[in-house]
């Protein structure tokens, strides 16, 4: 908005302009201003203002920003002018979102966050013991290595069974799978073999570890063929922790020979 060149006089009393008689709007005086607008008679007077043109005004080149969160992060942001202070600290609403659930950018220790993933990477995701996410409020990796040899990927979470493998620590790892609870080394062997829960047989355990979900230690047999090898494990033990009954076993073992 600019003003048009004011009139030499009031366009009321046509008295000068003077210092105590200043122009005050619509080309008249202060006095007549408030008179006029008093009597509701502004309107007689023109508008002594008009629009100008809108300026052309040079824009500053504007970039795409990334984001500043996570290293790995691939989210972009609206473009924004390089002069821009946010520019040079920009973090996208997801690493924001993280950072305020976990204290940090990594978004693998977000509650739930291998329930995002297709059922390969979810699976290969939970086989990887450098893979973190926070179980009952502490960041705690998927599996461990134990077992007697050290090979097994012991499962650090969710455990199931009925109350006696409760009570002895020899119970199945469990976790929601699409709505339902399923056994842990059950979805492994079945997503790294292609092959439906539904249709799946026993999964064995040649390590005899229940929580272990290694897939090198995991086969599928029949519930015959399971309950046969259990057996025999457990004479196994018996026998070796037994030295009477090992001794005797092997008396007749050479009587049958």
């Amino acid at each position: 908005m600019a003003m048009k060149p004011e009139p030499p006089r009031c366009l009321l009393c046509d008295g000068p302009w003077t210092g105590t008689e200043t122009h005050r709007s619509r080309g008249l005086h202060p006095y007549c201003y408030r008179e006029m607008r008093t009597a509701g008679r502004l309107d007689e007077f023109p508008i002594l203002r008009y629009r100008l043109p809108p300026k052309s005004r040079q824009l500053l080149p504007r970039m795409t920003v990334k984001c500043h969160g996570a290293p790995d992060c691939e989210n972009r942001s609206r473009p924004m002018y390089e002069r821009n202070p946010a520019a040079s600290t920009f973090r996208c609403a997801e690493c924001q979102y993280t950072f305020r659930t976990t204290g940090g950018y990594d978004p693998r220790l977000l509650p739930r966050y291998d329930v995002s993933l297709p059922p390969m990477e979810r699976v290969r995701y939970w086989l990887d013991p450098d893979n973190r996410s926070k179980f009952r409020g502490v960041p705690t990796p998927f599996v461990r290595p134990g077992g007697p040899e050290g090979d097994c990927l012991i499962w650090q979470r969710v455990l199931g069974g009925n109350t006696r493998q409760m009570a002895t620590g020899n119970n199945y790892p469990k976790v929601h799978w699409y709505k339902r609870q399923e056994r842990v080394h059950r979805i492994v062997y079945s997503v790294l073999n292609d092959i439906p829960l539904k249709e799946l047989l026993v999964v064995d355990h040649s390590c005899e570890q229940k929580p272990c979900i290694n897939p090198a230690h995991l086969g599928a047999e029949t519930l015959a063929s399971n309950t046969a090898g259990r057996i025999r494990t457990m004479r196994h033990d018996r026998l070796w922790n037994d030295p009477d009954a090992l001794r005797a076993r092997l008396s007749e073992l050479e009587q049958a020979t």
